[in-house]
């Protein structure tokens, strides 16, 4: 193999250990599987710490043509070198320099009270696979250990309990990838549903399923114009280059939406064509998820905040102003959503240093804000939503962003060994989702019944 530059892709992977070159295989080192479905999500964890550069991950790496796949597929070859660097991530530890710990992983903290008068009877009856997977929740929990994640088996279930619970909610499930290309995009029910929409007025909420991972939708239809505001909410961390890329591909598919033929104004009102459809969409990076699984859950959580928090509908109402009077452009902008979004939206963050980040942050913002407004100097923003108090009560029991959190701190060894402590709240959410799926199943079924 010819040398690379250490600044290049393949330079770069060759740093890492991903080529055969600079890492050879150990016959005493076990493989690891490929990620399951469950795990995709796992793909866009930003690196924290990289496995041992002598341990290979997959079989294939060994005999891989890394040069041949530079040569002819650099983007996918980069993607793919990102993937690899991530797989098996920990931010808080380097597996390859840290001793697999003895420690005794401190036990979950959080009980269920809903347990003893929970109907398993009934459970078992009218939902069999979610009872299977209650349980085995449940048993994971308690022993303080990963479980195996199966959340995309039922989350056409777990919306429409959301859904039942909440009304207004009015939450959907698209698969939708946004580099499909014209002609699919053009085809995607994503697409086909904000075409129905329009000049509607309506609100409603998403959950796309964009390549094994799961990110929260909010959608704002003008009335009586072609306007759209979208908000998503990313829960995995992305680094700068990722964001970008992620805002040329977005950008590329809402000029596909937008040049889509909405048929269904022909024969209700023709005159309405000549108004031109502009979708703009924020995207905001949470980075709440700094484990590699849980981005349903995660993208569940959020649209539910967002259907009824008054910052996204703030949010919304400024975006189609701006639409209308041009100070906003149709496409994608890149939102901070440190700034925008008020501390419950960060509840289910996994790491505690993303959560004194945001506070630090949002105390400094609220500060300023605070001392404009007593020297008489604040001024409307048309597009910044005056802060909220970062150290207000998020829940309702008063407890406040950084206090929640720290009830739900756990450790736990990871893949490597290595003792890992995070903020087990998505887990616990989880369960909660999981049971009142359930609950409503078994309510309908007894509904039908009758």
């Amino acid at each position: 193999m010819r040398g690379s530059a250490p600044d290049s892709p393949l330079g770069r992977l060759a740093a890492l250990g991903k080529t055969p070159l600079a890492r050879s295989p150990n016959p005493d080192s076990k493989h690891r599987p490929a990620i399951p479905s469950e795990l995709a999500c796992a793909s866009y964890l930003e690196p924290q710490a990289i496995p041992s550069p002598r341990q290979l991950v997959f079989e294939w790496e060994a005999t891989a043509d890394w040069e041949t796949a530079n040569r002819h597929g650099p983007d996918l070859f980069t993607h793919l070198h990102d993937l690899l660097a991530t797989y098996g991530a920990d931010e808080l530890a380097e597996p390859s320099l840290a001793e697999p710990s003895r420690a005794t992983p401190a036990p979950p903290k959080q009980a269920f009270d809903w347990e003893a008068a929970f109907d398993w009877q009934a459970a078992d009856r009218h939902a069999p696979r979610l009872a299977v997977y209650l349980r085995e929740l449940l048993a994971a929990y308690r022993a303080n250990e990963t479980p195996a994640v199966r959340d995309i088996d039922f989350a056409h279930e777990m919306a429409s309990a959301l859904n039942a619970a909440d009304p207004a909610l009015k939450l959907e499930i698209h698969d939708f990838a946004p580099h499909a290309g014209a002609d699919g995009i053009r085809n995607a029910s994503l697409t086909q549903r904000l075409l129905r929409g329009l000049g509607s007025g309506e609100t409603w909420r998403a959950v796309l399923e964009a390549g094994g991972h799961r990110i929260a939708l909010s959608v704002q239809h003008a009335r009586g114009a072609h306007d759209v505001s979208l908000l998503l909410i990313d829960s995995v961390p992305l680094k700068e280059e990722a964001i970008k890329r992620l805002k040329n591909t977005w950008d590329d598919a809402l000029r596909a939406m937008a040049n889509a033929t909405p048929t269904q104004l022909d024969a209700h009102a023709p005159e309405k064509r000549a108004q031109p459809v502009r979708l703009h969409l924020g995207v905001m990076n949470s980075k709440t998820q700094k484990t590699p699984d849980g981005c349903l859950i995660h993208a569940l959580s959020a649209t539910k905040k967002m259907a009824s928090d008054a910052a996204i509908r703030t949010m919304h109402e400024r975006l189609l102003q701006g639409l209308a009077r041009g100070r906003v452009h149709a496409g994608v902008d890149v939102l901070n959503a440190g700034r925008h979004l008020p501390p419950a939206f960060f509840k289910h963050a996994t790491s505690e240093r993303v959560v004194d980040t945001y506070l630090d942050a949002k105390r400094t913002q609220f500060q300023a804000s605070t001392a404009r407004a007593l020297a008489h100097r604040e001024r409307p923003d048309w597009w910044h939503r005056p802060p909220v108090d970062p150290d207000a009560p998020v829940n309702r029991k008063g407890q406040t962003l950084a206090r929640r959190q720290a009830g739900y701190m756990t450790q736990r060894v990871n893949t490597f060994g290595v003792v890992h402590t995070y903020s087990n709240s998505y887990e616990h959410k989880r369960i909660e989702i999981v049971r009142n799926t359930i609950g409503h199943l078994v309510a309908v079924a007894r509904n039908s019944a009758l």
